[in-house]
């Protein structure tokens, strides 16, 4: 790339925030509301989803990680509209089942390999069987937990991304 087409191309960016900011949004999603982009200067993520999906918009989760269990590849996107369009009450019970402390910890341990009931009260915050199967059932139920075999826990694959949006989502 030339010096030319380098600072055509800078200009060209200036152009698009201005015109943002002209239009009332933000420069870059998640800036204006942490003062902070998410990952450094580069939003070549969300320019790529703004460029598939003009207003109104769409939400996209995506990620790639190696966990104890092994490595999970997952996407999920929808549009704006679509999302409008879901009865939100029907998601209770998936979101009431990890609002919980106990049942945070059990997904915690479970992401890093502590597979066993045996393992899992071994934890000093999970020491009576009653209360770690009260849990576990909970989990089991929403789809956040399979049960492989009598006593032995594992992360859906496609539940392991979504589950570290949700904490990377409540996180200050």
């Amino acid at each position: 790339m030339t010096e030319r087409e380098g600072l055509e191309a800078r200009v060209a960016r200036l152009e698009e925030q201005v015109a943002r900011l002209e239009a009332g949004r933000p420069a870059h999603a998640g800036q204006e509301a942490s003062g902070r982009p998410p990952l450094g200067e580069d939003f070549h993520f969300l320019t790529s989803l703004e460029d598939m999906f003009p207003e109104p918009g769409a939400v996209l989760m995506v990620g790639s990680v190696t966990p104890a269990a092994g490595p999970v590849r997952w996407q999920v996107g929808q549009t704006l509209e679509r999302l409008q369009e879901w009865d939100w009450t029907l998601l209770a019970p998936a979101l009431t089942a990890l609002a919980h402390p106990v049942r945070l910890t059990i997904m915690k341990l479970v992401l890093e390999g502590t597979e066993t009931t045996g393992d899992l009260l071994a934890h000093p915050s999970l020491a009576s069987t009653g209360k770690l199967h009260h849990h576990l059932r909970q989990l089991v139920s929403a789809g956040w937990l399979d049960a492989t075999v009598r006593g032995r826990y594992t992360i859906p694959p496609e539940r392991v991304v979504p589950l570290l949006m949700t904490v990377l989502s409540a996180h200050p």
